[in-house]
């Protein structure tokens, strides 16, 4: 049996709805959603709260101009963990 579009808005943890661009994707797993400039930013979180507050960030550095492309942090990550590997392989 599917849920209804109104069930899938509200959080099955606290029944509170969730806020608008959250979703939820199974125990633990809520995902936040939000399109800046034609790009999909999304992460997942633990909880609705920290999506709704990753939300409000990227609202945030969207409108003064800080926001990095979707996938550049997951870029400079890999990038910093080799370079620590080849570093520390010397």
């Amino acid at each position: 049996m599917t849920k209804s579009p109104k069930e899938t808005l509200k959080d099955p943890v606290t029944g509170k709805p969730l806020p608008k661009g959250v979703w939820y994707r199974g125990p633990g797993q809520y995902q936040a959603r939000r399109m800046v400039n034609g790009k999909r930013h999304r992460e997942t979180f633990a909880s609705a709260s920290l999506a709704r507050r990753w939300l409000q960030d990227v609202r945030a550095k969207a409108h003064v101009g800080q926001l990095e492309p979707p996938h550049a942090r997951e870029t400079r990550l890999l990038l910093a963990n080799s370079l620590s590997a080849l570093v520390g392989n010397a």
